[in-house]
């Protein structure tokens, strides 16, 4: 029972801990941000469904259409958590 517990919380604190990291793929993406499809279709990506949404990660996606990687992941982390809004512009 204790290991069963422990396995638990164990879950729980790395769910809580999960950040958004560039090279997570789209995939990985989507299942833990379902809110994140919104922002492939807004901007006309072909992301959300693609059969390689497994293989490609959030750096890739950037690359592909020509976005710096780094406002793309800002851009992106306001689409899942819009509380953390920045005053800048967005992709």
């Amino acid at each position: 029972m204790r290991l069963r517990n422990d396995t638990l919380l164990l879950s729980a604190y790395i769910g809580v801990m999960m950040k958004l990291v560039s090279t997570m793929t789209v995939k990985e993406l989507l299942e833990r941000y379902p809110e994140a499809r919104a922002f492939f279709i807004h901007r006309g990506m072909l992301c959300v469904g693609c059969p390689t949404e497994g293989l490609h990660s959030i750096e890739d996606v950037a690359r592909h259409y020509r976005y710096t990687v780094e406002s793309f992941m800002e851009a992106l982390e306001k689409t899942i958590d819009p509380a953390d809004t920045v005053s800048s512009d967005t992709v």
